[in-house]
């Protein structure tokens, strides 16, 4: 209570100041503006050289079989929901949505490493295959 107290007997005073008595424009003008000596480090380069990858992707091929039954299940069952739902008439959805619940909803397959992705050329990293990039 002594602290909100003190607050508010300070509080009124604070918000009536009316700032320098000449702008700095005009200090600077007449010259008795004081300069403010800021000491500056230049950046090291050889740091970014030393940025390991922020950003490591690894990209698998679409799969219609999970390792788990019930993952595939589930794929399985939100396909049918999406076709009875969303691609009945008078909607119409892309034959390659229809064909198969892998290009609706999909768990991964094997390892898919061969192409660029977002420009980017596949690495190894720790022994994986992916996509390294700083960010």
């Amino acid at each position: 209570a002594e602290v909100q107290q003190e607050y508010y007997r300070l509080a009124r005073p604070l918000g009536v100041r009316m700032g320098p008595a000449q702008p700095k424009s005009a200090a600077v003008q007449d010259g008795t503006a004081r300069p403010i000596a800021v000491e500056k480090k230049d950046f090291a380069h050889t740091s970014a050289i030393m940025a390991p990858p922020i950003l490591f992707v690894t990209r698998n091929k679409r799969a219609a079989e999970c390792p788990y039954a019930y993952s595939s299940e589930f794929a399985r069952g939100q396909h049918l929901r999406m076709r009875d739902i969303k691609c009945s008439p008078p909607f119409e959805c892309a034959d390659d949505l229809l064909r198969g619940s892998e290009n609706l909803l999909a768990c991964a397959g094997e390892a898919e490493h061969t192409a660029k992705v977002f420009g980017l050329d596949p690495v190894t990293l720790s022994g994986q295959k992916g996509y390294a990039d700083f960010l």
